[in-house]
């Protein structure tokens, strides 16, 4: 049983592909062109649509949905460092203590990451913080 790989290819190699259409105007020579080139004609067709719509002005999709994750991401531990400006200046004590205090409202990953604490030093004070009965 032979396991088939999955091709990639390169987007200059893409881009070229879709060039050969887009710039000639010869929509009707993708399938032979697409066979030329040992491609797919569905993955071919892709590429050409793809290229016209940049062409048009609209952004691909897939690198939209990735600048929105990252400025959630920015917009979180920005969030988190204005609650928390003491992270900056204290200890690490002092650190698993306010990053205890917002887990509320945010995640530990995020917390750990603004506050530059590792998320199983966190865990483990998290366990000694709440096993240790005060006198």
């Amino acid at each position: 049983m032979n396991k088939k790989t999955k091709r990639t290819f390169t987007p200059e190699f893409r881009l070229g592909c879709a060039l050969l259409i887009v710039n000639k105007g010869y929509s009707y020579h993708i399938r032979p062109t697409s066979e030329a080139m040992d491609v797919g004609s569905t993955t071919f067709e892709s590429w050409v649509r793809q290229l016209r719509r940049e062409r048009q002005g609209v952004t691909p999709y897939a690198h939209i949905r990735g600048q929105e994750k990252q400025l959630r991401r920015l917009e979180e531990q920005n969030s988190i460092l204005i609650k928390a400006t003491a992270l900056l200046m204290s200890d690490s004590i002092e650190r698993f203590t306010i990053t205890a205090r917002l887990i509320e409202s945010h995640t530990v990953v995020s917390l750990c990451s603004a506050s530059a604490i590792h998320r199983s030093s966190y865990r483990y004070w998290q366990k000694r913080h709440d096993t240790v009965n005060p006198a």
